[in-house]
Formats: C-alpha cells, sequence, structure tokens
C-alpha cells in the first residue's frame, strides 16, 4: 500500500455500515478516489468536520493497487 497526502474536498458522503462512511474526494495528486473512513460516524477527532460535504483539507490515503475503494486515515 501506498501512502499519499494531498489536499481533498469532498464531493460526496454516504454511510456504510454502523460507525464507517464511504467519501468521495476530489484531490490534488489522484483526482477523483473513494475511500473508506472506518469510524467516522463515531469519532470525531479522527476526522473532524472533514466529512461535511464540499469540506476542504488535507487527507492521508493509503492507495491500494488496483482497488477502486481506498482507505482514509486522516483528514484535516
Amino acid at each position: 500500500m501506498n501512502a499519499l497526502t494531498t489536499d481533498a474536498i469532498v464531493l460526496h458522503a454516504f454511510d456504510y455500515l454502523e460507525t464507517s462512511r464511504i467519501v468521495r474526494l476530489l484531490t490534488r495528486d489522484a483526482g477523483v478516489v473513494s475511500v473508506l473512513a472506518r469510524g467516522a460516524k463515531r469519532s470525531r477527532a479522527r476526522y473532524g468536520s472533514g466529512m461535511d460535504l464540499y469540506a476542504e483539507g488535507l487527507a492521508e490515503i493509503s492507495i491500494k493497487p488496483q482497488r477502486d475503494l481506498h482507505n482514509l486515515n486522516n483528514m484535516e
């Protein structure tokens, strides 16, 4: 897995299971990517207000080669 830290804007977000969200981000380096934000509905400490629609911030993404859904580690 490759780590990517880049500027991002939240384009779309929806709930996934009980505690997670799937978020579509527009990033400066990777274009539009879909990420899984584990525990985003449970704790605001990790993601803050970065999960709101059209929020801008610095995203830490774990890129999985050959996959369409990546992991969001942090959003400031």
